[in-house]
């Protein structure tokens, strides 16, 4: 595995760890996409939905941090989503 890039919405944070890792810099997860396989989310609770719908929707396998979303209905949906495309949905305990 390798890692491909960070995302921050503060750019200047993302371009320094993505040079301590060695990877690209992004500031927005959408520029992103195209270029990975997999991805770890770890946003506010109320962005996970969202977030991890884009990806899943893009054929994006997806780790994201408990709690998996802010409702049953949209667990629900992201797994929902997974299974109908074959694609890994897991959600972390750090």
């Amino acid at each position: 595995m390798k890692l491909a890039g960070i995302v921050d919405t503060d750019k200047a944070r993302a371009k320094e760890l993505a040079v301590k890792y060695g990877c690209r810099a992004y500031s927005d997860y959408r520029d992103m996409i195209d270029h990975v396989d997999a991805v770890s989310i770890a946003v506010p609770t109320t962005l996970h939905f969202q977030t991890s719908m884009d990806l899943l929707k893009n054929n994006k396998n997806v780790l994201v941090e408990k709690p998996i979303t802010t409702t049953i209905e949209e667990a629900d949906e992201l797994i929902s989503e997974a299974s109908k495309k074959d694609l890994v949905l897991q959600v972390g305990h750090l």
